[in-house]
């Protein structure tokens, strides 16, 4: 994770997993799906099989808020990290939209 992005781009949502999570700069990728689920940002990170490669990593957010219901990425991931830190970068963006409002 980058996380000098992830402190210039969504300061209040990072200040936000610190507080409330863990006080501590290390964070498992298990901590971060536990942390957006309790912020009712879910992650689903689903193989596909495709045309023009045998398999690909898709990304879809889940929220039962009126705030955004589902959004699907449309891109394609080779690896499943990759896939897992455009999530997390969007899921922060998503919650710093939230924290604002």
């Amino acid at each position: 994770m980058n996380w000098k992005e992830i402190k210039e781009k969504y300061p209040t949502a990072l200040e936000k997993l610190v507080k409330d999570e863990f006080p501590i700069a290390v964070y498992y990728l298990r901590d971060l799906y536990d942390f957006f689920d309790k912020q009712n940002i879910l992650i689903e990170i689903s193989v596909r099989a495709g045309e023009s490669m045998p398999f690909f990593y898709e990304i879809e957010y889940i929220s039962s808020e009126m705030i955004w219901e589902c959004e699907n990425d449309d891109l394609k991931y080779k690896t499943r990290q990759e896939a897992e830190q455009h999530a997390f970068l969007r899921a922060f963006e998503i919650l710093e939209d939230k924290l604002k409002t």
